[in-house]
């Protein structure tokens, strides 16, 4: 039961929203799993999975909002549902597509056709448990360990082929504040970094990690970067306050 609490770290650390909606949650999926009753633990897991699904989707929008918004083209809500998925306030507006089809955002930063099929089985295999059988599937430990492992396996995958643009992004944005670029300079950047990434667009623990673990090896080269040395103390002093902000939050 403790790997489920390695879903929290890939959702948002302050979207009101997600948090209350995940709390109770986590609190069933434990309640349930100390009773033994692992089938109905493993629904509250992935109702949880499924809200890191959303939120995913709508950080690929803000990255690729272009692109993102060329898919929607294809994007077929449930029948009588009426969403805006190009202004959307709430990931939860995701939940008016069917489960299967939001998958193919995923698409859009890299993930290839034969993964974005077979994660769709994990839709069918809780539906094939989620109807009034009287059938359970999930009966032991063991089964419940399985189920949650795959939950965490394509997690992870996806989050692997975000972290690229995460990555892309962060280099972005430290070449912005060394050139000293006005909207990166307001405000300090810790102040930057809980506005920008934070707040705006809803980065979770690992999120951040991609950003604390970046290498600086060739932007504070010059020869590559083509940055000066003022410019490469700014980038390492801006990296220096992301290191921090992350140690302040979850120590080292």
């Amino acid at each position: 039961m403790e790997n489920v609490y390695e879903l929290l770290d890939y959702l948002p650390l302050e979207d009101i929203e997600v948090n209350d909606y995940v709390r109770p949650l986590m609190n069933s999926a434990q309640v349930t799993y100390e009773k033994g009753e692992y089938q109905f633990s493993y629904f509250a897991v992935h109702l949880i999975f499924m809200t890191n699904i959303y939120t995913t989707v709508w950080q690929v929008s803000q990255f690729y909002k272009e692109r993102y918004n060329h898919s929607l083209l294809f994007a077929r809500p449930y029948n009588g549902k009426e969403v805006k998925l190009d202004e959307i306030k709430s990931v939860f507006e995701f939940s008016k597509l069917p489960e299967k089809d939001i998958f193919e955002f995923f698409r859009l930063i890299g993930l290839d056709d034969s993964y974005v099929k077979s994660t769709k089985k994990l839709i069918d295999y809780r539906n094939e448990m989620a109807h009034a059988t009287g059938k359970i599937q999930i009966d032991t430990q063991q089964a419940f360990d399985s189920a949650l492992e795959e939950i965490l396996s394509v997690t992870k995958k996806i989050h692997d082929c975000l972290s690229l643009t995460i990555r892309e992004y962060y280099k972005d944005i430290l070449i912005n504040y060394a050139k000293g670029n006005p909207e990166y300079t307001n405000d300090n950047p810790k102040d930057f970094i809980q506005i920008e990434f934070v707040k705006n667009l809803s980065y979770s623990k690992k999120d951040l990690e991609v950003c604390r673990d970046f290498g600086l090896s060739k932007l504070k080269d010059w020869k590559v970067s083509g940055l000066s040395q003022e410019e490469i103390s700014r980038v390492v002093e801006f990296h220096t306050a992301m290191k921090e902000y992350y140690n302040d939050l979850f120590g080292e």
